[in-house]
């Protein structure tokens, strides 16, 4: 059910106005009339409403019901927001700042550091390159510095893109939003009070320096271009292929996803060791959930051509399937391997080519985790 929040101060009696943001929101929701949806304030109350109107800039709500919060803890905490474009600052401004959020950061309890990228020129947007892998605005210096004064600190960062994390041993936990939209803040919330259990898997690498990814091993023609030419000399090396083939350690591997519970992956199963061009193998792998609550793992089938007569990459992903387990249960996953799965685009015949000879299944949580393998052949 929808929910939002109104300030303590705002009276409330049989009826109940949103304005500004949360009628925008509700507007994104597509709220209509008779709807349910839960108001709370700062004192622990929600309120059971009814969506009486809907205007621009405006949703009127009948108050049903109100009652003490029973679905959420009574914590204390404050908010502090940082100055949005730290650039734009004098530095006696940037130093006040700063010594503020540590004064802060020594009376918490806990922080929660949200950070990340910004949507514009230089940083996390189209048509130009980020300046630094570093975190803008020196947002690696303040978490630094703030988990020098409170141990209990997790970071949560928003962006489209990878980062470098040079202060992660300092902090107790690091969540990576992406860019989640409009229920981001509840979304958010659920996750780091553990009441929904995170399952999400990188799409990318992220390295541990820079120069680890492969177009800065190969001087200005790898990056930024020479004669505004950028010369791909990695070649099919892209991605995870680098780190996985060259041997690069990265910081979170491609396909990298914590969960609060655990997963036990058995010994992968082929129905057979060997098939024609036309036919398939099917590869089975029981899963089993061995924490304390419910959880979905995702499993990936990676495959490597252990005889390819051309440059081919240690393995590639070529299926994944995420299964939903609850604690003690274990399901089989299935995956079909065919010729089509094998191949790789030739320069001799212009086409897709699935050459014969042997292969190896690597059945993983991530590039670099991996469960179990299974060798087969193709004639």
């Amino acid at each position: 059910m929808p929910k939002f929040f109104v300030p303590s101060e705002q009276p409330f009696g049989s009826a109940l106005v949103l304005t500004g943001e949360n009628a925008a929101h509700a507007r994104v929701l597509r709220l209509k009339c008779g709807d349910s949806v839960t108001v709370c304030d700062a004192h622990g109350t929600d309120y059971a409403c009814t969506v009486d109107s809907v205007q621009p800039g405006e949703v009127s709500l009948c108050v049903n019901a109100s009652a003490p919060s029973a679905s959420e803890p009574s914590v204390r905490c404050s908010v502090y927001m940082a100055y949005a474009k730290a650039d734009k600052l004098d530095p006696d401004s940037l130093a006040a700042l700063r010594n503020e959020a540590l004064e802060k950061a020594r009376q918490a309890d806990l922080i929660i550091f949200i950070g990340g990228m910004n949507k514009n020129g230089y940083e996390d947007c189209e048509n130009s390159d980020r300046k630094s892998y570093d975190l803008s605005y020196g947002q690696n210096e303040l978490i630094e510095a703030l988990a020098a004064v409170q141990k209990n600190i997790v970071v949560v960062t928003y962006g489209g893109n990878a980062y470098a994390t040079p202060w992660l041993d300092k902090v107790k936990a690091l969540l990576h939003c992406w860019y989640l939209g409009s229920m981001s803040g509840q979304t958010l919330a659920d996750v780091l009070s553990g009441k929904v259990n995170p399952s999400g898997k990188l799409p990318v690498t992220f390295a541990r320096e820079q120069s680890d990814y492969p177009c800065f091993r190969y001087g200005a023609e790898g990056y930024p271009g020479v004669d505004g030419q950028v010369y791909y000399k990695e070649g099919i090396y892209v991605g995870y292929r680098w780190f996985d083939t060259k041997g690069v350690e990265p910081q979170f591997p491609f396909g990298f996803g914590l969960s609060y519970t655990t997963f036990k992956y058995g010994r992968p199963r082929l129905s057979a060791d060997s098939m024609d061009a036309g036919g398939k193998i099917t590869l089975t792998v029981d899963v089993t959930n061995t924490g304390s609550r419910k959880g979905k793992e995702t499993v990936q089938l990676y495959i490597g051509d252990e005889e390819a007569s051309v440059d081919r990459p240690d393995k590639e992903l070529k299926g994944f399937e995420k299964v939903e387990l609850e604690p003690g249960q274990t399901k089989t996953v299935r995956f079909d391997i065919t010729a089509e799965m094998l191949s790789f685009w030739s320069d001799k015949t212009h086409g897709w080519t699935a050459e014969p000879g042997r292969f190896k299944a690597y059945v993983c949580a991530s590039q670099t985790d991996v469960r179990g393998t299974a060798g087969f052949s193709l004639h």
